[in-house]
């Protein structure tokens, strides 16, 4: 996350130490695309988003 919020993990707010272990699955999102017409986003995108709305949301409730 350090590449997307360098401000917040400096801060502390998003520790930036750990690891995971991740596995690659071949997908295909066209089915996705063509019956519910909407194009899945990427993991790192997910990611991105929902860790912005994790720091929003924690700014806020410390009165930032």
């Amino acid at each position: 996350m350090q590449k997307h919020f360098p401000e917040a993990v400096r801060e502390g707010l998003i520790p930036n130490d750990g690891t995971t272990v991740s596995a690659s699955i071949k997908t295909d999102p066209s089915k996705t695309e063509k019956v519910l017409g909407i194009k899945p986003k990427m993991f790192e995108e997910m990611t991105v988003d929902l860790v912005g709305q994790y720091i929003e949301i924690s700014k806020k409730e410390a009165g930032q």
